[in-house]
């Protein structure tokens, strides 16, 4: 899977995220946290989830999921203040906030996490 979101380009299968043209360098887990949030845009993922999911089976803290929020977030432009890409659920957890684009179709992406409705209005 390839998809766009803002200046970022996110090829999951070469593991690499580009940025500007250029390649943004990520961590192991930073490249993982960023998956399991583009992956389930649409929806909030808790804390508890988050780390399950990129630390299975491994305790670690809060803070070390604070660290990797941040190494994800220099990597795509964003800012904890002003955050549009990954955002900040307060006292739960993140969000992917970006809008995301299939690079091989050339199209908005569908949300992975729940339903996609249209509504047809035609007079």
């Amino acid at each position: 899977m390839k998809v766009r979101f803002a200046d970022c380009t996110l090829d999951i299968a070469a593991r690499r995220l580009m940025r500007g043209g250029c390649e943004a360098h990520l961590s192991p887990k930073a490249f993982e946290l960023l998956r399991v949030l583009v992956d389930n845009r649409g929806r909030a993922l808790s804390k508890a989830e988050l780390l399950e999911q990129v630390w299975p089976g491994v305790f670690v803290s809060d803070a070390s999921l604070a660290r990797v929020v941040t190494e994800v977030r220099e990597a795509v432009g964003d800012d904890a203040r002003n955050a549009r890409i990954i955002r900040t659920k307060h006292g739960f957890g993140y969000a992917f906030g970006a809008a995301v684009e299939d690079v091989a179709a050339g199209r908005p992406a569908p949300a992975a996490a729940g339903c996609t409705c249209w509504i047809v209005w035609r007079k």
